[in-house]
């Protein structure tokens, strides 16, 4: 037997009729009853707003609010330069340290940062 044949015999069987039956919403609540994942339960960001964001059509900055900005551009740096977190906290402690400030607008390590998104 070639191969062509063992994959055409291998190929499912697909009744397109019952395809078109399933609507969208059985359709995820068909892909979620299978997992431990819960659809609404990423700070308000959806499975539309992941692929949006990975194909370029949103930023992160709407898809999460930011505690200010400078958190958001520290964090849009760490990760558009993929900084490990060790450098990054390193980075973190230098600002704290002679930036004059009360109180810093970063997050206390970098992990909690990228936890965040």
């Amino acid at each position: 037997m070639s191969f062509e044949e063992t994959l055409e015999d291998t190929e499912p069987q697909v009744d397109s009729g019952k395809v078109a039956e399933v609507s969208d919403d059985s359709l995820e609540e068909l892909l979620y009853s299978n997992s431990s994942l819960d659809p609404k339960d990423f700070q308000g960001a959806t499975l539309d707003d992941a692929l949006d964001s990975i194909e370029g059509k949103t930023q992160l900055q709407r898809l999460a609010g930011w505690p200010n900005d400078a958190y958001r551009k520290f964090m849009e740096l760490i990760i558009e330069g993929n900084i490990s977190n060790k450098l990054g906290d390193k980075i973190i402690k230098f600002f704290n340290k002679h930036s004059n400030l009360e109180g810093s607008p970063l997050p206390k390590s970098t992990k909690n940062g990228k936890d965040y998104l």
